[in-house]
């Protein structure tokens, strides 16, 4: 992680339990110095869940219900402009983040990286 990301993820947290707290866990603790988030269990990184082949009955459901609640009432759409131009000021020291998130997602794909290691597939 980049260094400091932990501190974006966690405002996100904290901003995204107050929009769907059903589906976000509660942080508990961020050190900042050695980048690290605590929240008490049960929680678990949905992705380790899926990799160890956890069945979600509800994924799909529950993944709409966040997205709904997250992506509208974090937006102009429901929010006043001074409170979403504050919640945008307080993440736009995260560029360097945003930077390696839009490359993997818009650039990486349609070429071919030294770094892949996956060097018989085509590109797209």
């Amino acid at each position: 992680m980049i260094i400091g990301g932990e501190y974006f993820e966690a405002v996100t947290s904290k901003e995204h339990g107050g929009l769907c707290h059903e589906y976000v866990p509660q942080l508990d603790h961020l050190d900042r110095t050695i980048g690290m988030q605590c929240s008490e269990p049960p929680h678990i990184i949905l992705r380790k869940g899926l990799i160890t082949a956890i069945e979600y009955r509800f994924l799909a459901e529950h993944m709409f219900e966040y997205m709904v609640d997250s992506l509208f009432y974090g937006s102009l759409l429901y929010r006043p402009t001074t409170e979403q131009k504050c919640a945008v000021a307080e993440c736009c020291g995260n560029v360097e983040l945003c930077r390696l998130s839009e490359q993997v997602v818009f650039s990486d794909p349609y070429l071919y990286l030294h770094r892949a290691r996956h060097k018989n597939l085509p590109c797209i």
